[in-house]
């Protein structure tokens, strides 16, 4: 956000009668934090410490839920005006203005494992992807993603945590990138010596193999047509 703090009124006017105005100087104006800032942030960092640094700011500053664990759109816009956008228009914790807004959430997972915090995306991970929600709180299945969910800063508490407006877009795209590193890794497919290889690089957590040590991944299938 900028504020104009230094122009020339021009001699001509526009249809309404007004002058126009050259700028001559910006001040550019702070706003809050938002989450995609540090999701985009995540793909410049050099390397895991860097990303590391990053993740423990974010989880200390204020898009961190305490109470729900998961990561908001935007820290508080109340000091702001509401000509920075139609953020402003809503309520605290809900919709576009503070709320667990779920594909970015899912984003911003994204980044984190893509940067190399498999200990801390693990740990988070149970607080935010859907599947491992309560849905006594989450207010709807498990298996359907959301828009939004209420952050803790909305003044309903009986609505913190719950799920609005059934979505299966960015935040199930987002999903199925988090899923496909999981369990084959960022690059499965190389070209070595001219010939496409295969080399999985799984990252995944001890708690979720079975009992007896084992995953399941279903990679290749094959297409069986009665055509002759």
């Amino acid at each position: 956000m900028y504020t104009v703090d230094e122009f020339i009124i021009l001699p001509e006017l526009d249809p309404h009668g007004h002058p126009y105005i050259r700028p001559r100087h910006f001040t550019p104006k702070i706003l809050p934090l938002f989450l995609e800032g540090p999701t985009r942030a995540y793909k410049i960092l050099p390397d895991v410490d860097s990303a590391n640094a990053l993740y423990l700011g974010i989880k200390e500053s204020l898009l961190f839920d305490q109470k729900l664990k998961m990561y908001k759109l935007n820290a508080p816009l109340e000091s702001q005006p509401q000509d920075i956008g139609r953020a402003r228009a809503f309520p605290p914790g809900w919709l576009e203005n503070e709320s667990i807004w779920l594909h970015m959430e899912y984003k911003y997972l994204l980044e984190m494992l893509k940067a190399g915090l498999y200990e801390q995306f693990f740990a988070d991970m149970k607080n935010i992807l859907v599947p491992f929600l309560d849905p006594h709180i989450y207010g709807r299945s498990t298996l359907e993603n959301s828009s939004f969910l209420v952050s803790s800063a909305h003044p309903d508490e009986t609505l913190h945590g719950a799920g609005f407006v059934a979505r299966l877009s960015g935040s199930t795209a987002e999903f199925i990138s988090i899923w496909n590193i999981m369990m084959a890794g960022k690059q499965p497919f190389k070209i070595i010596n001219g010939q496409l290889c295969l080399a999985l690089q799984p990252a995944l957590p001890g708690w979720l193999f079975t009992e007896d040590g084992k995953v399941f991944l279903s990679l290749f299938r094959t297409l069986h047509s009665n055509l002759p």
